[in-house]
């Protein structure tokens, strides 16, 4: 199930892009509403369809998690260009920021990877 994520960081805003499942999921997984998914996520929940007019009304510069996982060699996955039209997008300096985040780890991380290994 292919979720997307938009960060507002001038306005401290989350919003998770859900997709909707017909119920025939239901027999192979769990299947939450939107407003379930907001609870259980603490965050605003919409729908995958509903992500183009939300982007329609971003103002600013869109920043886009655009590169290869070193691990895994795999490249991340974007929104459709349809989404993307109408904003000025930076598909470079999210990914290097995210790369060097997961270099550096905090106390717990820390010892989650030493009861790990």
């Amino acid at each position: 199930m292919d979720c997307y994520g938009l960060l507002d960081l001038h306005n401290d805003h989350a919003i998770l892009f859900v997709p909707r499942l017909d119920n025939l999921y239901k027999i192979w997984m769990t299947v939450m509403t939107k407003e379930e998914s907001a609870v259980h996520y603490e965050l605003e929940v919409r729908y995958i369809d509903e992500m183009e007019t939300t982007l329609e009304q971003f103002k600013g510069t869109m920043y886009l998690n655009d590169g290869v996982n070193s691990d895994s060699g795999l490249k991340t996955i974007l929104p459709d260009e349809k989404y993307l039209k109408s904003t000025t997008i930076d598909r470079e300096a999210l990914y290097e920021i995210l790369v060097e985040s997961r270099v550096i780890k905090n106390d717990e991380e820390i010892l989650a990877l030493r009861w790990a290994s």
